[in-house]
């Protein structure tokens, strides 16, 4: 494993890949690293999304290189995304936070009823708030699967609803 290094090129000897070389991030220096096989654990490619959680350099970079001297890539559309984070505080801040899992098992998460509802939060009175999740999935409510819940949240925040 070699953390803080960018993947530069995949080294292939008889068709088969037998190693790399990479840049280390922290002195600039350029590696070469052998090897029986490569796997590459990069880190996700979340990024090609606007809003991510991601730190900023997880990008598919290696993924590509691999890809254009014929690895097989398969299934980039199995990423994780959680459409449930905070945005950016201030330039300071180098990426968005995840909402913790505390809210969601709290039951905190709603939308405005009224589409494209402008008030901040605290000044929406409970009646006027749509518990989607308890209202979709009435045996689970907030409990859902993980993936459930990202993706209804999604739903309701491209529909105009957060």
């Amino acid at each position: 494993m070699y953390p803080r290094r960018e993947m530069l090129e995949l080294v292939i000897i008889d068709g088969k890949t037998r190693g790399i070389i990479t840049r280390n991030l922290i002195t600039g220096e350029i590696e070469r690293h052998s090897a029986h096989a490569v796997v590459l654990a990069t880190g996700g490619y979340g990024t090609i999304y606007y809003l991510s959680t991601l730190a900023v350099n997880s990008n598919p970079s290696a993924a590509w290189k691999a890809h254009k001297k014929g690895a097989f890539f398969a299934n980039p559309s199995f990423i994780q995304i959680h459409p449930t984070s905070i945005p950016q505080l201030n330039e300071y801040q180098s990426k968005l936070t995840l909402m913790s899992e505390s809210l969601r098992n709290d039951g905190r998460i709603w939308v405005p009823k009224k589409k494209d509802d402008k008030r901040v939060a605290n000044e929406i009175p409970e009646d006027e708030r749509d518990y989607y999740l308890e209202r979709r999935y009435p045996a689970f409510g907030n409990l859902v699967p993980r993936d459930v819940a990202s993706r209804a949240a999604k739903e309701r925040c491209d529909a105009g609803y957060g």
